[in-house]
């Protein structure tokens, strides 16, 4: 089990994003620290949450499905090589 804190910048980011009950700490299992500390996987993870949350709110699929991936290859880029 991991235990994460999140910092106050990424608090105020929760916030905007519509987070009420925010916590001081958030654990994480084995496995999804596994999947999160890969870019590749942690990035096609973000990118089906992304995709199921526009397809939530009314968005084509077709288009929810650009927007993922959009997402996910600009975040690829931005992830330093390991």
């Amino acid at each position: 089990m991991k235990v994460f804190s999140p910092t106050q910048e990424e608090k105020d980011s929760l916030k905007k994003m519509g987070e009420k009950n925010l916590l001081e700490r958030y654990a994480y299992c084995r496995p999804c620290v596994r999947i999160l500390s890969e870019p590749k996987t942690a990035v096609a993870l973000m990118s089906g949450v992304l995709q199921f949350q526009a397809r939530a709110i009314g968005v084509s699929s077709a288009s929810a499905e650009a927007i993922a991936e959009r997402f996910g290859s600009k975040a690829l880029k931005l992830t330093k090589k390991t």
